[in-house]
Parts: C-alpha cells; sequence; structure tokens
C-alpha cells in the first residue's frame, strides 16, 4: 500500500507543477505514514517536519 500512495503523491506533484508536496496519514493522535517528494529550495532535504507555506485556498 505504501507504494501505491507513493506513486499518487508523486503524481499529484507532477500534475499540479508545484515543487514539492509533504503528505501525512494519521488517525487521532498516531502518524500512520509520512511521504515528501520534490525539492526544499534550500540545502536541507525534505523530511516531516519541513515546513511550507500556505495560501489563502486554506480559509473557510
Amino acid at each position: 500500500m505504501t507504494a501505491a500512495l507513493e506513486r499518487i503523491v508523486r503524481l499529484v506533484q507532477a500534475e499540479a507543477r508545484v515543487p514539492a508536496l509533504s503528505v501525512a496519514l494519521r488517525r487521532g493522535d498516531r502518524e500512520l505514514w509520512t511521504f515528501q517528494v520534490g525539492a526544499s529550495g534550500t540545502v536541507r532535504p525534505l523530511d516531516a517536519d519541513s515546513r511550507f507555506r500556505i495560501g489563502s485556498i486554506t480559509k473557510t
């Protein structure tokens, strides 16, 4: 299942043409899966602690 999720994330990144993407699945307080793809724009590689700017599309 992990490989399938990673393929989906890579496909979304390519189709959306975004430089980097980080995805996390959680159930309650438990982290089930994380995956990062792309370039951070810094010398530090992407990981689960990488920070991203978000835009106004996240408003409700």
